[in-house]
């Protein structure tokens, strides 16, 4: 017994949830909206954060290269100029220059991929807001229709006075139909004999 009053009660319950969402659906999906057009500006944020870290690694990449290729040269000079010192040292430096260049092009690549990732993902956000505004536009036009539908019901009445009226003017329609003067054709061919007989000439008249 309380397993079904709570069933029932679950079922009220989710019921009145439904009304409500249908009432405010107008409501409810432009504060949706809002929601995830804040969530775009934070994720749109973050990409632009990715983008400079991003740059600014890559800089320091270039950056990183071009020290390797002058430390390179140098340390062929002094080989060449036969200053071992100077070349080991130059050597030792390089090795140095190449494990920071192995770091910094693994953690371009790196925002390379978050970028383009969350790049990918902006795209697709604000392409949906977009379909979401449109079908919105399109709500509120349906649903001030319906309104005005129901404003204009309510202003002529229901339907059912509506009919109470063309059923009584459907009654009266006969009784005034009734009342008005019946021409037969007898009264008719009368009135144009007499009409006749007057217009013509007596003998006495002829005579005169």
């Amino acid at each position: 017994m309380l397993s079904l009053i709570k069933t029932l009660l679950d079922g009220a319950s989710a019921r009145a949830e439904d009304g409500l969402k249908d009432r405010f659906a107008i409501d409810l999906l432009a504060q949706r909206i809002r929601d995830a057009e804040a969530g775009l500006a934070a994720a749109k944020q973050t990409l632009a954060t990715l983008i400079v870290r991003q740059r600014a690694e890559q800089a320091g990449l270039d950056q990183l290269e071009r020290r390797h290729a002058d430390l390179e040269t140098r340390t062929l000079s002094a080989l060449a100029a036969g200053n071992g010192g100077l070349a080991e040292s130059g050597a030792a430096a390089i090795a140095e220059l190449e494990n920071e260049r192995e770091v910094r092009r693994a953690t371009v690549q790196s925002l390379g991929e978050k970028t383009l990732r969350m790049r990918v993902s902006v795209e697709r956000a604000h392409r949906r807001i977009i379909d979401l505004n449109q079908g919105m536009i399109s709500a509120r036009a349906i649903d001030a229709e319906r309104k005005a539908q129901s404003r204009l019901v309510r202003s002529i009445g229901r339907s059912a006075s509506l009919n109470d009226a063309e059923e009584l003017l459907a009654r009266r329609a006969p009784a005034t139909r009734s009342r008005r003067p019946a021409f037969s054709t007898r009264s008719t061919a009368s009135c144009v004999t007499t009409r006749s007989a007057t217009a013509l000439p007596t003998p006495d008249t002829a005579r005169r």
